[in-house]
C-alpha cells in the first residue's frame, strides 16, 4: 500500500464528519494503517487503501462516520471487492426530493439520480 497517494485499482474513499467529531473519528481502530487526510476546521478529507483491504472494514469506517454525524462516499473500489454502494441516503433525503419535485415535477431529469440519495438498483 502506497501511504502517499491511492493505488489504481485500490480504495478511495471521502470522509465527511462534524468537525467537532474529527479528533473522536481519526482515534477509531478502523482507521488504524490506513492513511488518511483529514480537515479538522471541516471534517472533511479522503482515505485510501490497496485492493487487499477487505469491504467489511470500509463498511465499518462508514458506520463509525454516520455515528458522528457524517458520510463515507466510496469514490473508488477494487474489482475484486463486493460491490459497495457509493452513499447511503444522506439524512437530508427528503429536502433533495422535495426541492427535486418542485424543479422537476414530471421526474424527466436524472430520474433515479439525486445527490445523496443511494438508487437500490445500483451497488
Amino acid at each position: 500500500m502506497a501511504l502517499g497517494r491511492p493505488e489504481p485499482g485500490g480504495w478511495l474513499l471521502r470522509l465527511g464528519v462534524l468537525p467537532a467529531q474529527t479528533s473522536a473519528l481519526l482515534a477509531e481502530r478502523v482507521l488504524r494503517d490506513l492513511p488518511v487526510v483529514l480537515g479538522a476546521g471541516s471534517g472533511l478529507g479522503d482515505s485510501w487503501a490497496g485492493a487487499d483491504l477487505p469491504a467489511y472494514r470500509v463498511e465499518e469506517l462508514r458506520r463509525c462516520c454516520v455515528a458522528r454525524g457524517g458520510v463515507l462516499t466510496v469514490l473508488q473500489q477494487p474489482q475484486s471487492a463486493s460491490l459497495l454502494p457509493a452513499w447511503e441516503d444522506a439524512p437530508s433525503r427528503p429536502l433533495i426530493e422535495a426541492v427535486k419535485a418542485q424543479f422537476d415535477p414530471k421526474q424527466q431529469l436524472a430520474r433515479g439520480r439525486l445527490p445523496g440519495v443511494r438508487d437500490p438498483h445500483q451497488p
